[in-house]
């Protein structure tokens, strides 16, 4: 995770984003969340739909593991592949609780 990639993704803007590290912090549970249900109700449609967004999410600030790990997610999800998908769940979440825990330092270095 890299404070000048979300500041180049924002225009240079501090406060904006420091906004958008306090969506991700609120965002990124509930994604987590439901990729589990949808994985645990076997709807691999929905669960690659939320990985769809967490990827794109994590990108915005240089999370590059997340984001791979979520693109690999979508693209097990896609192909059906229920087991995989299940594999790059395990991978996915202490990946994001990572990301989360980092996000105070990010915020830092932001001047926040």
């Amino acid at each position: 995770m890299d404070a000048s990639v979300l500041l180049a993704q924002v225009g240079g803007s501090a406060d904006t984003a420091i906004l958008v590290l306090k969506e991700f912090i609120h965002q990124t549970p509930l994604d987590i969340e439901n990729i589990e249900k949808s994985l645990g109700a076997d709807d691999l449609i929905a669960a690659g739909k939320v990985a769809h967004s967490l990827k794109g999410a994590s990108g915005v600030f240089g999370a590059h593991l997340l984001r791979q790990i979520a693109a690999d997610l979508e693209m097990a999800c896609r192909e059906n592949e229920a087991e995989k998908s299940g594999e790059l769940f395990a991978q996915l979440k202490p990946e994001a609780q990572r990301c989360l825990a980092f996000i105070p330092e990010l915020e830092e270095s932001l001047g926040k």
